[in-house]
């Protein structure tokens, strides 16, 4: 992987899903935080993955059937507790077509517990 990783353009950025739980390991994130490359954080029905943060963005896939508002709360204050200076959040649903639904109402709970910060 780090071989893989030295082919990278210095700069671009770039994110790497394992779905593979051996890859779960603190040689993999040192080995992406060495080239400041993303872990991609993955939630699906089946499991997620851990949040590390292994470069100055965040990239998460939010592939559950279903979020309700307090599993998206826990989402935006995962995201929010990370040393990240922006995080891209995608949420995928092509059969059911609600990735626009959720992705909305994900930034209204984001706006709203940020203001609640910023009250605090």
């Amino acid at each position: 992987m780090e071989n893989f990783l030295s082919l990278l353009p210095a700069g671009q950025p770039a994110a790497f899903e394992f779905r593979n739980p051996s890859w779960q390991d603190d040689s993999v994130y040192e080995a992406l935080r060495a080239r400041s490359v993303g872990c991609c954080i993955a939630d699906t029905d089946e499991g997620d993955t851990p949040v590390v943060a292994t470069s100055e963005y965040g990239y998460l896939r939010l592939r559950r059937t279903q979020y309700d508002d307090r599993e998206m709360r826990a989402w935006v204050e995962r995201i929010a507790a990370q040393p990240w200076t922006r995080a891209y959040v995608y949420f995928k649903h092509e059969d059911e077509g609600l990735g626009p639904q959720f992705a909305r109402r994900f930034g209204e709970i984001w706006q709203t517990v940020q203001s609640d910060a910023s009250d605090g």
